[in-house]
């Protein structure tokens, strides 16, 4: 993320202890500017003779440097926000409002960031443009997933997230949401593709939107709903020879979900679904060619369970989205022939821009 340090803060020697920390937070956890937390961008032919400049320890006037001559050699440099005196306009930051701001972390606000992280993961780990900075940066928490607790208490957690910014924000005659910096997914919970947004969903979208804060709600039921087919056909195979009653029911869920119309599987729900679920919507005549014996495993629900795990870490809810980051056969290719749009690529990119 580029930020432009504007040359009338080295104007200020005053600002020196501000200017220090705020080159601390860009450069937390990497002195590489190829993948270091925020790219300073000061305009060194402006800066380079003021006192504030001149005080500063070498490594960081040299780290300030070389992000200049960086940018003279791209053409993607375009600033995000701009640190300056006058903070009173839109991306304009004061150098209180900055630290505020570059402190924290991105948040990923997810329902369940336990269950729900590890496909975020590995939507940024196959379709970020910069695989070792998205890498690097959840690595050194630059990117932190956050558990709101299920879609209904969205709205509270971003409410709890604003209000240590309400000083702040009062201060500068701002909104809190100027201070936070992240974005929120949810599932849509949708049966069927026509099927409207429910009330949770609608709420969660008129308070981010009134507080400018981004949300994307997935296209598909929820998010199990991407994982690739052939990872559920692995997952048959080694199940196929368990004497488990469990994987037993889960192989033969697998065998009738392998031969499911495309449209049906973005909206089923793994755990069991009911008998109405087969006369709703726009679903319904994709259903009829369904048998009762085939209804009535769908209903049972895909009893997967990872055996291999701590008992309170088998059931569904906590294994299967483990899947996302331990089965191979999860790629670029395999979630974009699950999603059947750019719907994975576009959130990528989304978080990309907001990073």
């Amino acid at each position: 993320m580029w930020v432009r340090l504007n040359s009338d803060i080295f104007d200020d020697k005053s600002n020196l202890r501000d200017v220090r920390q705020l080159i601390t937070f860009a450069f937390e956890g990497s002195r590489d500017i190829n993948i270091i937390k925020i790219k300073l961008l000061a305009e060194y032919d402006k800066v380079k003779d003021t006192e504030l400049f001149q005080e500063l320890d070498s490594i960081d006037q040299d780290l300030l440097i070389s992000i200049f001559v960086d940018s003279y050699y791209r053409d993607d440099v375009e600033a995000k926000y701009n640190v300056t005196n006058n903070g009173n306009i839109s991306n304009n930051f004061t150098l209180e409002e900055a630290k505020e701001l570059f402190k924290e972390s991105f948040s990923i606000v997810l329902e369940n960031s336990k269950n729900d992280s590890p496909f975020v993961k590995a939507i940024l780990h196959h379709f970020a443009s910069d695989k070792a900075f998205i890498n690097h940066a959840i690595d050194k928490r630059w990117i932190t997933f956050e558990h709101a607790g299920g879609s209904s208490s969205v709205v509270n957690f971003i409410k709890g997230k604003l209000n240590p910014f309400l000083s702040l924000s009062s201060k500068n005659n701002a909104s809190p949401y100027k201070y936070f910096r992240g974005i929120v997914i949810v599932d849509s919970d949708k049966k069927y593709p026509e099927a409207p947004e429910n009330g949770t969903t609608k709420s969660i979208r008129t308070y981010l939107s009134e507080q400018n804060i981004p949300l994307h709600v997935l296209n598909k039921r929820s998010m199990e709903n991407y994982i690739p087919d052939e990872t559920i056909l692995n997952v048959r195979q080694q199940k196929n020879s368990s004497k488990r009653t469990e994987d037993k029911k889960c192989v033969k869920w697998i065998n009738v979900y392998e031969h499911l119309n495309p449209k049906i599987k973005d909206f089923l729900k793994y755990e069991g679904i009911s008998e109405s679920d087969f006369s709703t919507g726009d679903l319904n005549n994709l259903f009829l060619d369904i048998g009762q014996n085939q209804r009535d495993i769908l209903i049972q629900g895909i009893n997967y369970k990872n055996f291999e795990l701590e008992e309170d870490e088998i059931n569904f809810k906590n294994s299967f989205p483990l899947l996302f980051s331990t089965c191979n056969l999860v790629n670029k290719m395999t979630l974009n022939d699950r999603c059947g749009s750019n719907e994975l690529q576009d959130l990528s990119t989304k978080i990309n821009e907001l990073l």
